[in-house]
């Protein structure tokens, strides 16, 4: 075997294929590649690039030059620290003797490996029939990934699931905590039934190349696919995937956010760069006053502060939400800028400008950003003169009218302490569900233990009978 390549096109090969090996504590074998050099028709020279983790295996094909046919396994990472140095070489790579292959650079012998017996390489499982689809359909799997679950005790949620169970198919992502649905277009027979792909597992740049021949398919235990110089095969999650149209919203809510396009990318940076203290739900509330969207979070010394987002517009009814800010920031920078709410305790619906596209975002329980004080009103209260208390006597039924400076801030806390008020009540049913359920646990226990006390001695009583 002997090919000639750029140093910067096997280099960048080899990023990805150095991820689908397999780790460094298991078999040697695993991080290998297999390379395979062969002649076409035409009498130039391709070769095959291959690693496996043996739920992975993933391939990278490209023409070489001075090709000889011919196959040997490498060590890939002994392999990958011959590319480094000038990117414009060429590296030439050869067998030499029986387990042994040569790295030779500008005409130079660079280094020897040491080639894996042939036998020694684990079989590669067979490739699924794949069949023509579209382009982007590879490019909306890595967009939904993200939002994958990383929960092992969760496993049929970690990966992307390709539904068609109803008449149009959908991508679906979550994790519990949030979901996200794209409309899959129509998809090639070889995708006969709905699955789910563990698609983090495949290396980013394989959906990133520009390439508009895609080829999909799967069998009852992988999803295969070949896009561009890349292909492969991955092994199916398996279990059932939840019914996740039962968490999408019906209605579009009695409150909406829109952020246009063009503003996504800024808002996304502005929501990042704010100094939230770290907690493992990275809270920030959404709070609609005057018209204007403010943003309430807490700083590492526990001191809550709001700063307006001016890049948004606000319709419907008032509303004060929290959320987590790293969910919210990957929606928005996936394209959703189109916020609705539905009222306390129920999901956010966001949207994107392309039809069918939906996420769906679970809100927090977090009081001490929805009951704040409003710093507007403090400064009212502050700034309003002090006036001496009048000798005469005010009628009990008589009220003094507020400022009407300080009204939307009242009926901010107003609507604050009722969201609030709401959200105890329905802890403490819960709780008083609970106690209840306990209760009666304990009566069919106590049930169960009285008759088993009755049957042992109706029986001892029998024993008694039979004996002499």
């Amino acid at each position: 075997m002997q090919f000639s390549i750029p140093r910067a096109l096997l280099r960048s090969a080899l990023i990805p294929l150095r991820r689908a090996a397999g780790s460094r504590r298991g078999p040697a074998a695993l991080r290998h590649v297999l390379i395979q050099t062969e002649l076409g028709t035409d009498g130039r020279g391709r070769t095959r690039f291959t690693t496996t983790n043996l739920n992975l295996v993933l391939t990278f094909s490209t023409e070489v030059d001075d090709a000889r046919p011919g196959t040997a396994s490498l060590p890939v990472d002994d392999l990958y620290e011959q590319t480094r140095g000038r990117l414009k070489e060429v590296l030439t790579i050869r067998t030499s003797g029986r387990n042994r292959a040569e790295v030779v650079k500008n005409g130079v012998l660079s280094a020897t490996l040491s080639c894996l017996p042939r036998d020694e390489m684990p079989p590669l499982p067979p490739v699924p029939k794949l069949a023509r689809v579209d382009g982007s359909f590879l490019n909306q799997l890595h967009r939904a990934a993200s939002f994958c679950s990383a929960d092992e005790s969760r496993a049929s949620i970690c990966g992307v699931h390709v539904d068609q169970s109803k008449r149009t198919s959908n991508i679906v992502a979550t994790d519990g905590h949030r979901l996200m649905a794209l409309p899959a277009g129509r998809l090639p027979s070889t995708i006969r039934e709905s699955v789910t792909i563990p698609v983090c597992g495949i290396p980013a740049k394989v959906f990133l190349a520009e390439e508009k021949a895609v080829m999909v398919g799967n069998d009852r235990k992988s999803f295969a696919f070949h896009k561009g110089p890349w292909a492969g095969s991955i092994q199916l999650v398996a279990g059932t995937y939840p019914d996740w149209r039962q968490v999408i919203p019906k209605s579009g809510g009695r409150s909406r956010i829109v952020i246009p396009d063009t503003e996504l990318g800024d808002v996304a940076d502005f929501l990042r760069k704010l100094p939230v203290a770290k907690e493992t739900s990275d809270p920030i509330a959404l709070v609609s006053r005057c018209g204007r969207l403010l943003i309430r979070y807490a700083s590492a010394g526990g001191k809550v502060h709001e700063t307006a987002l001016l890049k948004s517009q606000l319709h419907g009814a008032a509303f004060g939400v929290v959320v987590n800010r790293q969910f919210l920031i990957e929606s928005i920078r996936a394209g959703f800028g189109i916020i609705s709410f539905g009222g306390d305790g129920k999901p956010l619906d966001l949207r994107s400008a392309a039809k069918g596209e939906r996420v769906v975002l679970m809100p927090l329980r977090h009081s001490g950003l929805t009951t704040v004080s409003s710093p507007t009103a403090a400064r009212i209260r502050k700034s309003a003169p002090r006036s001496k208390p009048k000798p005469r006597k005010v009628p009990v039924s008589s009220t003094q009218p507020a400022s009407p400076l300080a009204c939307p801030a009242l009926i901010q806390q107003l609507q604050d302490a009722c969201v609030v008020a709401k959200a105890t009540i329905r802890e403490a049913a819960g709780a008083l569900n609970e106690v209840n359920s306990l209760a009666k646990q304990l009566a069919r226990a106590q049930k169960h233990s009285a008759s088993e006390v009755s049957a042992a001695r109706k029986t001892l009583a029998k024993l008694k009978a039979l004996s002499f």
